[in-house]
């Protein structure tokens, strides 16, 4: 007995070209990272904080309008042209640099940055908290790592800590997520930021 054909769904439209002009833009904004780290102070902190590409990420697939799925491929291919752009900059700023370890962890991160940022995008509340909730706890995480590793620089890490921690706040005034979905953002949060801490201790041993 033949089994009944499933239907393919066909291609979001236009998927490829947007997609195309966040790596673009994702490559741009990685060479600039490596113009960051010449500035001084705060400035310098930033442009070697993981936010400093987390940030235009979220903006860039944000501004794609995609699907989950097209997304998770898109956040990877964007934090891959990230690094790629960095290398491209700072090798000709005389500081050879191929950031193999982070388009690496690019391919792992990268996915979940772009699921988060389009459930947050999504019309689901449920799935908005979450998404808000993973993206607050990267940048909060990064912020809370920064606190304790490199305590000269407290006030660029009190800023990242208050950019996550506006997202969440903007997402559930926005939203008007109920207590489920206050817990919900909460939950994520806390869980990613303490992921995040963890993966971030485990490459320092690793390194």
């Amino acid at each position: 007995m033949m089994s009944p054909s499933v239907p393919i769904p066909a291609p979001e439209p236009g998927v490829v070209s947007r997609a195309a002009v966040a790596v673009l833009g994702a490559a741009a904004c990685g060479g600039a990272t490596s113009f960051l780290q010449l500035l001084p102070g705060t400035w310098n902190a930033l442009g070697n904080s993981v936010a400093a590409w987390t940030i235009p990420a979220v903006a860039l697939i944000w501004a794609t309008r995609l699907t989950p799925r097209a997304a998770a491929v898109t956040g990877a291919l964007v934090f891959v042209a990230m690094s790629a752009g960095y290398s491209l900059v700072s090798t000709l700023r005389g500081y050879p640099d191929l950031e193999l370890v982070w388009a690496a962890i690019g391919l792992v991160a990268g996915p979940v940055v772009g699921v988060a940022t389009s459930l947050l995008r999504g019309r689901e509340r449920m799935s908005a908290a979450l998404g808000a909730g993973v993206l607050t706890g990267i940048v909060a995480g990064d912020a809370i790592r920064g606190l304790a590793a490199i305590p000269d620089y407290t006030g660029s890490w009190v800023v990242l800590l208050g950019l996550g921690l506006l997202l969440a706040w903007l997402t559930a005034s926005v939203r008007g997520l109920t207590p489920g979905g206050l817990a919900t953002l909460t939950g994520a949060a806390v869980v990613t930021a303490a992921a995040y801490q963890g993966g971030m201790l485990l490459l320092d041993l690793a390194l």
